[in-house]
């Protein structure tokens, strides 16, 4: 769900130390301010979280009851996951999607 994507998401987030070093580390241009994108997402989190297991972040989190997609969102895995969240969120809120 959009909830479960965002609460992924800041889950991510809250894990400050690991948080902070990624940013240190975006490979981007000087004028975008630092962040964290969905490649580096992908190796710090999603790959520790789901080794070894057979299942994916979204398995995982509804393991017990899996989901069927209603909406599939694609964004630039380059960019701010934090801004890319925001932007799905709001355009679902102001669209009626619940989340």
């Amino acid at each position: 769900t959009l909830a479960q994507f965002a609460a992924f998401t800041l889950a991510c987030r809250m894990c400050e130390e690991t948080w902070n070093e990624l940013k240190r580390d975006t490979d981007r241009k000087a004028l975008k301010a630092p962040h964290v994108n969905l490649y580096q997402i992908t190796n710090a989190f999603v790959k520790p979280w789901t080794r070894n297991l057979g299942n994916s972040v979204a398995l995982l989190i509804n393991n017990a009851k899996p989901l069927k997609s209603e909406l599939m969102v694609s964004h630039c895995w380059g960019e701010d996951i934090i801004e890319a969240m925001i932007a799905v969120l709001s355009k679902a809120s102001v669209s009626g999607i619940s989340f």
